[in-house]
């Protein structure tokens, strides 16, 4: 019976010993939170649709503040008129492409028309924002 009770009194002493070992290297251990930011890119940038016969072309009709868009977007927007003895014409010219994504478009605002053919190409420049909301 003894020899019954130290065997008990081994296991209880090495589960014990046991128990304050783990609780010792759990201090080791870190469980930490990561707190992640993110950011809203906001800007200005210009988009176009066209119109043909009265019907507006493939992409539809242009957006409106408060959609999200996954049209081209562009930086910059150039005007030129161009004068001849026929009379004078505008024309517009879009560059530096925006990365393609989704932005939502906060305000929407025409600038600008050109006529080519039986095309009216209407300029729009917009206010995205780009991050939250499931933009991009």
């Amino acid at each position: 019976m003894k020899k019954v009770a130290s065997t008990v009194g081994q296991a209880v002493c090495w589960s014990i010993v046991a128990l304050f070992a783990c609780s010792q290297a759990s201090c080791v251990y870190y469980a930490g939170a990561t707190t992640y930011t993110v950011q809203r890119t906001t800007g200005t940038a210009y988009l176009s649709a066209t119109e043909r016969n009265g019907q507006w072309d493939t992409d539809g009709p242009p957006p409106r503040g408060g959609d999200i868009t996954v049209r081209s977007l562009y930086r910059k927007l150039e005007r030129a008129a161009t004068y001849s003895t026929r009379g004078t014409a505008k024309e517009y010219e879009m560059s530096e492409l925006l990365p393609l994504g989704r932005y939502l478009l906060t305000s929407v605002r025409e600038v600008g028309t050109a006529v080519e053919g039986n095309d009216t190409i209407h300029y729009y420049e917009v206010q995205f924002e780009e991050g939250n909301g499931g933009a991009r």
